[in-house]
This record gives structure tokens, C-alpha cells and sequence, in this order.
């Protein structure tokens, strides 16, 4: 349920099961606030340590039968266990 604690940080949250993947499979979630003077060094910085396009992991592990439905029971919620049953 680590991603419970974080999902608020998420630009996303119905993207939420892409970044739980990302993290099962060994991955870092990494989150920088800059101004957009400092957008494409901080973007630089992140793109040169081999960060990657997390629309573009998704989009390879999908080809591996990967199911997002799946990472997304480990964005679950109480409120959303409630709200499902």
C-alpha cells in the first residue's frame, strides 16, 4: 500500500496503476518542483541519470501482458474498498 501513502503526489491518479508498476518493478518515483526557468536542466538532469517515459514503460509492458487493472489494487484505498463494495 506504499502507493496509497504517495498517490496524492501523483499528477494522475488514474494512471496511478502505471506508477505502481513502474515501482514493482524496481523503480524510482521521483518527484521535482522547479520553476519553468529551471524546467529543462531539472528535465536534463532526470532524462541523463535514465529516467523513462512512464507512458512509454506502460506501453512496453502491455506488449508483456502486463494489465494495469492489476497495479491498481495496489493504489487501493479504504475509501475506494468502501466505495466498491
Amino acid at each position: 500500500m506504499l502507493l496509497v501513502a504517495i498517490q496524492p503526489f501523483l499528477v494522475q491518479v488514474e494512471h496511478s496503476g502505471r506508477h505502481a508498476e513502474g515501482l514493482r518493478r524496481g523503480g524510482f518515483l521521483v518527484s521535482v518542483e522547479v520553476d519553468d526557468a529551471s524546467y529543462e536542466t531539472a528535465h536534463d538532469i532526470l532524462d541523463d541519470e535514465g529516467s523513462i517515459d512512464i507512458d512509454e514503460g506502460a506501453d512496453t509492458w502491455r506488449k508483456e501482458d502486463w494489465n494495469a487493472q492489476g497495479s491498481n489494487e495496489l493504489c487501493r484505498t479504504p475509501a475506494t474498498i468502501a466505495m466498491q463494495v
